[in-house]
């Protein structure tokens, strides 16, 4: 099934809080001109001697050129895990290893970079570690301490993952024609909170011309949440377009109708979203979603924007 109303609700205020939270930390790349003055010198010495970066832009300008991965460290004051963590993590030779492939960055929780990380991966606790790639891929998420053993070993494991992700990518060109393939990175790259990155591989899947009917459905439906997460608007409403020309099913029709409304409400056009909620109940009468429909026009009609 394309669009399940309530749940794709969830999904996608989901998928809108972590990059609204996470604009600020994306919105400034790397300058490409050569002109531009270089990024502050990382710290020289931190935690298991490795060179620390200031911040986590910095990190992510370090780590881009030199093919490393981003080792985030959430701390706060006063925090005995975070100084149990250090003492048991840190002077480990594994820890001296393991940082030679990452740039490491700590970050204390109230600040406006950790705050939006803690939005964008869904971080509750301190200390908490993330593994990230310089563009935001999630490669390992720790959200707490427990020892130092359950640390590593899901931290190998998670590299390992990430390697075999990393080399598929490494070689997508010659699996960029198989929609199937894309449709496949797209989605993994969407578990790893990689919406942008995730986008152009749907969109291959979702039009090419070699896909399967499952395929091309279930790359259509992704694609369209991802575009509308990103505010691609237009997009969105083009993919959700393509939908209705090609598909026959009712339910898939009538779940394709409703995203309309739901690109109208995240542009800010409530009585535009209304309107198209209206009109569907009048349209499909017997509609397994009308109670999801109604249930919508009243919270539309109590929203202060309503009002």
């Amino acid at each position: 099934m394309l669009f399940d109303l309530e749940t794709h609700l969830k999904q996608i205020a989901l998928t809108l809080a972590f990059l609204i939270a996470a604009a600020a930390l994306f919105a400034q790349e790397p300058p490409a001109s050569s002109s531009a003055p270089p990024p502050a010198p990382p710290i020289p010495s931190g935690p298991g001697h490795a060179q620390w970066a200031s911040t986590y832009a910095q990190a992510r300008e370090l780590a881009g050129p030199a093919n490393k991965l981003v080792f985030v460290e959430l701390t706060q004051p006063d925090c005995g895990q975070c100084k149990r963590m250090e003492t048991l993590l840190y002077p480990a030779a594994q820890f001296e290893m393991m940082i030679l492939r990452m740039v490491p960055v700590r970050l204390e929780v109230a600040g406006p970079e950790a705050a939006g990380l803690s939005a964008r991966y869904g971080l509750n606790d301190a200390p908490s570690v993330l593994v990230v790639t310089p563009e935001g891929i999630l490669v390992f998420r720790a959200d707490g301490f427990d020892d130092a053993l359950s640390f590593y070993t899901h931290l190998h494991n998670s590299l390992v993952d990430w390697d075999k992700l990393h080399a598929r990518l490494l070689h997508e060109d010659e699996t960029r024609d198989d929609p199937a393939d894309q449709l496949a990175l797209g989605r993994e790259l969407l578990r790893r909170f990689a919406p942008e990155e995730a986008l152009p591989r749907l969109e291959r899947a979702a039009r090419s011309s070699r896909a399967v009917p499952k395929t091309r459905h279930e790359a259509e439906g992704l694609l369209a949440n991802v575009e509308l997460a990103l505010k691609k608007f237009d997009a969105a409403r083009a993919t959700v377009n393509a939908i209705l020309v090609r598909s026959t099913d009712p339910d898939e029709r009538e779940q394709a109708e409703l995203f309309r409304a739901q690109i109208s409400l995240a542009e800010g056009k409530p009585e535009e979203a209304r309107r198209r909620y209206e009109r569907f109940l009048k349209q499909h009468p017997k509609s397994r979603h009308r109670e999801d429909v109604r249930a919508m026009l009243k919270r539309l009609a109590t929203a202060p924007e309503s009002k």
